[in-house]
C-alpha cells in the first residue's frame, strides 16, 4: 500500500499536493513531519488468510505506516 506525491513541494508548481491533502489523515492524529511526500508499507503474508485475519492484518500495517511517518494518534485505529 502507498501513496506518493510524484511532484514534491520543492518543484513548485500550481498543483503541488502533499499526501495529507489528497487523504483525509484525521484518524492517525498530527503527524511530528513537516514534509509527507509518500506514504507506504509493504505487507508479506500468506495466501489462505481468513477475511477476519485480513482485516487486522491490514489494520496493524495502516498503524505501523502512520508511526513510522510519525502520526500520534495512530495506534487509536486499531482500537477503535
Amino acid at each position: 500500500m502507498y501513496t506518493v506525491n510524484e511532484r514534491p513541494v520543492t518543484e513548485g508548481g500550481d498543483r503541488t499536493l502533499r499526501p495529507d491533502q489528497l487523504l483525509d489523515l484525521t484518524a492517525f492524529g498530527t503527524t511530528t513531519r513537516t514534509h509527507l511526500c509518500d506514504l507506504a508499507i509493504g505487507v508479506a503474508a500468506p495466501l489462505d488468510l481468513t477475511d477476519a485475519e485480513i482485516d487486522s492484518t491490514v489494520m496493524l500495517a495502516l498503524v505501523r505506516m502512520g508511526e513510522d511517518y510519525g502520526f500520534t494518534d495512530a495506534d487509536r485505529l486499531f482500537l477503535q
